[in-house]
């Protein structure tokens, strides 16, 4: 082997070295993201609930004993209602007027109640109303069935809601199915005697009896072109109780939890009410729907309330605590204040001994060695009888290091997630580096390299992190590793250093040269050669093509082959007619702007497409490509993007085909962040979605992963 085979011996050991040197930093910096996905667990159940004073206003809260691992997404919302909510349901079958498809809405509907533990579905004929109490009466027969009508009000009475989907009750249904004239003039969209109609999406009308209300009926207008959204809208109807608005409503999205977790509403002047609580917990292969309703109320005699509710981590604060008794002798108690966090008492502090017999009123100081969060506060005597209990946040203040900026670093600093505005003072390992302005969240700094202690000062409290201005670069290991990289060099060029070269001899043909001439090309020239591939390679549909695709085009309709394209010009005429608003494309794929529109006007949602279309064809799979979607014997393919997926034609297939729903993504980072937008998203809309991708109704794959799945 000659030196110049050593040297390159030694020059690639060299950069495998180096290879696996950053192979191996990659693999450590990931590996405490990788995770067992295969031991979810989805337990939880209930341990606690109430009510919390908060100053002159009371607080819900509900604690729980869990152990959630390994899933995609926990959600829990808590809403407070005045009125206890209702959880059986009614859907009335029969005799029906220009209402067509209720069968399917029916049966979508009771597909998504059946999913959520606490919630029950059955059908009934209209004259079993009169003998319902305490549920939720759907009627879906386009026209009022008389039997309902006549007895409407003792029907809502008993505790009944009834949700009309239909036209008003000028014309009812008897029991023959024949239309009968009612000659009522309340109408349903008009306020009238015994009738309040609020209108909206619901039209909800509340029923009065001598200026009373009695209860709640909504009406939702028949709309043909809407019936595939009634399922949807009807389960939001019920598991929200929509004709009943909440006192308070507040909902917590996170992912793991184990061990009891307290979850706390907000604040509201009301000492009673009904805590509905709504889980809803989703992974791959573990799910968990369920719906908890239980009557909270504030019995204790005794109310705490704060001076200042923005109580600082470290920062004492002041307590006051008043309350009734009603003893005939003073008794000798020695009060403490417990704070509970997540049903474990964390701290105490006894606060004195008194002498009770009718009130009590004190101020104290509490010390606060307490960490950011939520607790509750428990006003306890000697004997442990609890004399007031109360909801106590205290507030984090937390910092990031946001990026390394003109040699400074650039903090983020936050207050219980909001940016901070205020003025700071700032120690780095125990030396006061100065007062800094903090704006908007933001904080720049000289900071030193390496690791090292900080402590911000704020309001009186003190506050401590840890943060690294130089995490080991990759130049950095480069230069780590350099020397040993050196002697490996070294001794490779000299153990080859003495072998005799070899010399090669190359051979090169002359190239003729060929005298080229330039053409213009107008666009309408660039129009037919698009249509003209279509028409070649006997599309259906506008599909994106590729480069070498156009290049074939433009050879072939452009002067019969006579013209000569390089892929360079291609390209260049392709982006030129991007600029101007003629083509669109996305990666290597290129079509007209004006045929995008087919596939929700999106040239990504093309190219999926145009990828599934070839795909099929090379798998031998017959199908058929619809503008939305492309169908095949087994499957209905819709294509995706994180923009762009239409949710309505989604969800109205999902009613009308019992075949599997797959949504194609061009990569897989594109379909998890579609999935993170389900899983994640408040939109009650995305509710449907999110179930049938839980139950595999709906598969999410990448355009590789179909290749697999086909």
């Amino acid at each position: 082997m000659d030196i110049r085979k050593g040297g390159f011996l030694a020059v690639v050991i060299v950069v495998l070295f180096l290879a696996g040197t950053l192979l191996m930093s990659l693999l450590t910096l990931n590996s405490e993201q990788v995770r067992n996905d295969y031991n979810t667990t989805v337990n939880i159940t209930t341990e606690k609930y109430g009510l919390l004073s908060y100053n002159e206003q009371n607080i819900p809260y509900i604690t729980f004993n869990t152990n959630i691992t390994h899933v995609n997404r926990t959600s829990i919302s808590l809403l407070w209602f005045y009125q206890k909510p209702l959880t059986n349901v009614y859907f009335v079958t029969g005799h029906s007027v220009e209402a067509n498809n209720m069968n399917s809405v029916k049966d979508v509907l009771h597909n998504y109640i059946k999913t959520y533990e606490g919630l029950k579905f059955a059908t009934c004929s209209p004259s079993d109303t009169v003998n319902l109490r305490d549920s939720i009466i759907i009627i879906s027969t386009g026209r009022m069935p008389q039997v309902i009508y006549k007895n409407m009000k003792d029907i809502i009475k008993r505790g009944n809601v009834i949700i009309y989907i239909g036209a008003d009750i000028d014309y009812v249904i008897d029991d023959t199915g024949a239309l009968v004239e009612t000659h009522d003039q309340r109408s349903l969209k008009q306020t009238n005697y015994d009738w309040e109609v609020k209108k909206g999406e619901w039209n909800k009308i509340i029923v009065k009896e001598n200026n009373t209300v009695i209860g709640y009926m909504l009406n939702i207008p028949l709309a043909p072109d809407k019936v595939s959204r009634l399922p949807t809208k009807l389960f939001t109807a019920v598991i929200y109780n929509v004709w009943q608005e909440p006192i308070t409503q507040k909902t917590y999205t996170f992912k793991d939890s184990k061990g009891y977790l307290t979850l706390y509403g907000l604040p509201a002047k009301m000492s009673h009410g009904y805590l509905r609580t709504i889980i809803s917990i989703i992974s791959q292969d573990k799910s968990l729907y369920r719906i908890d309703d239980n009557e909270v109320s504030y019995p204790l005699v005794g109310r705490i309330y704060y001076d200042d509710i923005n109580v600082l981590k470290g920062k004492p604060f002041d307590v006051s605590m008043k309350l009734r008794a009603g003893y005939l002798q003073p008794v000798t108690l020695i009060m403490s204040l417990d704070f509970i966090h997540n049903n474990y008492v964390v701290d105490s502090e006894q606060l004195a001994t008194i002498r009770l017999k009718q009130v009590w009123k004190s101020t104290s100081t509490v010390q606060n060695n307490l960490h950011p969060g939520d607790y509750i506060v428990s006003l306890r005597d000697q004997y442990n009888n609890i004399w007031a209990t109360g909801y106590l946040h205290v507030s984090g203040l937390y910092v990031t290091l946001n990026e390394i900026k003109n040699g400074n670093g650039v903090l983020w600093v936050t207050i219980d997630g909001e940016p901070l505005n205020g003025i700071v003072d700032m120690y780095i390992d125990d030396t006061y580096m100065g007062t800094y302005k903090v704006s908007h969240g933001f904080l720049s700094v000289k900071l030193p390299k390496g690791e090292h202690d900080i402590k911000f000062v704020y309001n009186d409290s003190d506050w401590e992190f840890k943060f690294n201005n130089a995490s080991e670069t990759l130049f950095d290991k480069y230069i780590k590793y350099l020397g040993t990289a050196l002697v490996i060099f070294l001794v490779v060029y000299v153990i080859f250093r003495k072998r005799k070269p070899v010399m090669y001899k190359m051979i090169v043909p002359k190239i003729t040269e060929k005298k080229t001439k330039n053409k213009i090309v107008r666009k309408g020239d660039i129009i037919n050669v698009f249509n003209g591939i279509y028409h070649d390679f006997e599309w259906n549909v506008p599909l994106p093509i590729t480069v070498r695709e156009f290049m074939y085009g433009v050879q072939k309709y452009l002067d019969n082959n006579e013209v000569y394209i390089t892929e360079g010009n291609a390209i260049e005429i392709l982006n030129k007619l991007i600029h101007e608003g003629v083509v669109v494309g996305f990666e290597d794929y290129y079509m007209l702007k004006k045929d995008a529109k087919i596939c929700n006007k999106d040239i990504k949602c093309n190219v999926i497409k145009r990828k599934v279309h070839d795909l099929l064809i090379s798998k031998g799979i017959q199908f058929d490509e619809k503008d939305k979607y492309t169908k095949t014997r087994d499957l209905i393919i819709f294509y995706g993007s994180e923009y762009t997926t239409s949710l309505d034609n989604i969800q109205t297939v999902l009613r009308s085909h019992n075949k599997k729903i797959v949504i194609v993504f061009n990569s897989i980072s594109d379909k998890n962040a579609y999935m993170k937008k389900v899983i994640t998203s408040t939109d009650k809309s995305l509710l449907s979605l999110s179930i049938a991708i839980s139950v595999k109704r709906i598969i999410l794959l990448s355009i590789r992963e179909l290749e697999d799945y086909v």
